[in-house]
């Protein structure tokens, strides 16, 4: 076979063709061929004969929906450039388990895009084999499977991102076993590979006509485990190309079933309380507004800063989404996830400062502008009716002789920047608003009573008290 390989190799290059490669260690040894002409790379063998059938069936799929030549070229396009589609010397897996893995996805969609040609009543074929007591052949029959995945939908691009999700997240590596035969996914024990050598490779993709194949031994456990991660990068770069709200709710749904229980239960609650925040701040609105209640004017401001409040909450909903769901990234994507990230992050960091500033400077300021012209109060003439009384202490009430000297006493005395402002504002209201005339004295029969309830400073000889309480 290694003699007939090489002779073959010797003839393609006489012929013009360019030999790239020769692996004689595989199970069928194979001549790598590039034709610098049409631009095609070629794959040669000898004697092989169940490698005829592989082809009529490829080529047969292939034939039924327009979808999966596209579908498959992308995939071994894309395989190619991040070198996993060598199984002789790269240790991943083969061109041909690409495909096979491709096929038996479109088998899988709902509804299924590719029949299970294997399973369909067919008459064998003349070249037909019997390896391990099943039939090489197959339906081939385009007459009766021409449209057979009609009921299925789904665009190229939704496919592909499909293909890659499944195998990236949603494929039980342990537990399951593609198999194009049988047209449906398999478990371990129900093949027979739940032990032994095939129980301990990770992947297992059955060879649709040596069953007793296992097409992903060639990739060990941590080959198998790079697949996956290159499975979920694609999966990020599609995503992170596309803004579309289908992409968006598939972005949601798989970042959703990665997470941890603790992180599901903290975004739930989050959730919950900025919902409670939202609705509870317009039910506040909307009894505001509502008919029944006469709303003052002095409320207007505290409107604005609720609906300003409300939206800023609105827009930070959606980062407090993504901040929750979003997590490291494969190498390759970590400097792209890293600046989106950083730009959520900063946004979300803007709208919480906005709130900040928007109560310290505009809601306060709001709260404080004409007070005296919002507020719907007592009038200058109710004002005017209050009575004000000059407070004299009992003592000196008894002994009008010893105010002199209480008064020089006290004048030593420095007063309180609280008690120079107070007296400061009694002096300009009597001035403005109280007309000349004889003022009464008050006096308070316990000391511990007199003592003034807003700056808790015992009142004086000579304060001016306004008696807004009932004896």
């Amino acid at each position: 076979m290694l003699t007939c390989i090489q002779t073959l190799a010797l003839v393609l290059e006489k012929g013009g063709l360019e030999v790239t490669k020769i692996i004689t260690n595989a199970k069928v040894p194979i001549a790598k061929v590039w034709d610098p002409k049409l631009k095609l790379a070629c794959d040669f063998n000898i004697n092989n004969t169940l490698a005829l059938q592989n082809t009529k069936m490829i080529k047969t799929y292939v034939a039924i929906d327009p979808r999966v030549r596209p579908l498959i070229l992308f995939i071994k396009h894309w395989a190619r450039h991040r070198n996993i589609d060598d199984a002789a010397d790269g240790g991943t897996i083969s061109t041909y388990t690409w495909i096979c893995m491709v096929i038996h996805f479109l088998q899988t969609r709902q509804p299924p895009i590719l029949p299970n040609l294997h399973g369909i009543p067919h008459s064998l074929s003349p070249d037909n084999l019997v390896i391990h007591g099943h039939n090489t052949s197959f339906c081939d029959d385009l007459t009766k499977l021409q449209e057979f995945g009609r009921a299925n939908r789904e665009t190229l691009g939704g496919l592909l991102y499909a293909f890659f999700r499944k195998f990236g997240f949603e494929f039980d590596y342990r537990q399951q076993v593609i198999s194009i035969r049988s047209g449906r996914i398999l478990t371990r024990k129900e093949k027979g590979w739940d032990q032994g050598l095939e129980g301990q490779q990770l992947l297992c993709v059955e060879e649709p006509f040596d069953v007793q194949r296992n097409l992903g031994n060639s990739a060990n456990e941590e080959a198998v485990k790079g697949l996956i991660l290159e499975f979920q990068r694609a999966v990020h770069v599609i995503l992170e190309t596309k803004g579309n709200l289908k992409n968006v709710s598939n972005w949601l749904i798989f970042a959703w079933n990665r997470i941890s229980r603790a992180n599901k239960a903290i975004l739930i609650m989050s959730l919950l309380l900025v919902m409670i925040q939202i609705i509870a701040t317009i039910i506040v609105l909307a009894i505001g507004n509502s008919n029944k209640i006469e709303t003052p004017r002095c409320a207007e401001p505290l409107e604005l800063y609720l609906i300003i409040y409300v939206i800023r909450v609105g827009l930070s909903l959606p980062l407090i989404i993504y901040q929750h769901l979003s997590r490291r990234q494969p190498s390759d994507q970590q400097q792209s996830s890293n600046l989106m990230s950083g730009w959520a992050y900063r946004f979300k960091s803007l709208l919480d400062l906005f709130a900040i500033l928007w109560f310290i400077v505009v809601a306060m300021r709001a709260f404080n502008i004409n007070v005296s012209t919002l507020a719907e109060g007592g009038s200058k003439e109710d004002l005017a009716k209050i009575p004000v009384f000059i407070y004299k202490t009992i003592s000196e009430v008894d002994t009008p002789s010893s105010s002199s000297t209480t008064e020089n006493t006290k004048l030593k005395r420095k007063p309180s920047f609280t008690r120079r402002w107070m007296k400061r504002r009694q002096s300009t209201t009597t001035k403005e608003e109280q007309e000349p005339s004889k003022i009464d004295n008050l006096t308070i029969s316990r000391s511990e009573d007199a003592v003034c309830s807003i700056c808790l400073s015992e009142y004086e000889n000579n304060d001016l008290l306004c008696k807004l309480w009932q004896v």
